[in-house]
């Protein structure tokens, strides 16, 4: 049994639920730490804890993936960090990353109303794959009121690129949806970096 030192920020005021899981490379799940609060206090928040995992191998990749999740059980921040886990030995440190968004939403802004059937959603990301992102829409129900695919153009390799997308919906009333843009994280968990934006949905 080998302890994983864990220290998080979390600024997602909103977060009633914060996940701390730790995955091995095949997807297994090795660890987790549920925590339950009325908000995040003080719209941040710091935490501290271990995370005590077991491998049969000598050393695996892996990756710890922090979700912070709505009153609704929507999903509304995933950060992740990809590890070398060793079965046993001293834990080698990383310095502190995570500090600067891997997806940034540039438009449209928090509250804005939405008219006609049609979101277009466009922003800034540094992704880790070549895969473009996936856009959501979710209502306070789970309902997904639309989605599309969101392709990056990098122009810099490392760098941040931008997307642009036109995301349908069809909805009878205004209604409030979450915005989300995700990237998927492959083999190892479902998704490796989440950010969304609460938006209103009109006919």
């Amino acid at each position: 049994m080998s302890p994983l030192d864990v220290s998080l920020r979390l600024t997602c005021g909103d977060g009633k639920v914060i996940r701390i899981e730790l995955y091995g490379e095949d997807g297994r799940l090795l660890a987790r730490d549920v925590r339950n609060y009325s908000k995040v206090p003080w719209e941040a928040a710091r935490i501290g804890m271990k995370l005590d995992f077991e491998i049969s191998a000598a050393a695996e990749l892996g990756r710890l993936v922090i979700i912070a999740e709505d009153a609704y059980g929507r999903f509304i921040e995933i950060n992740s960090m990809n590890l070398i886990l060793l079965s046993q030995g001293m834990t080698e440190l990383n310095p502190p990353s995570g500090l600067q968004a891997r997806i940034i939403i540039q438009d449209p802004t928090e509250q804005t109303l939405i008219q006609g059937g049609r979101l277009i959603i466009s922003g800034r990301a540094r992704p880790e794959s070549n895969q473009p992102l996936r856009v959501m829409l979710v209502g306070e129900d789970g309902r997904i009121l639309g989605q599309r695919l969101a392709g990056i153009t990098i122009l810099v390799p490392g760098d941040y690129g931008t997307f642009l997308a036109e995301v349908p919906y069809a909805v009878t009333e205004v209604t409030p949806a979450l915005l989300t843009i995700f990237e998927e994280g492959g083999t190892i968990s479902a998704t490796s970096f989440l950010t969304s934006l609460k938006v209103l949905l009109a006919p």
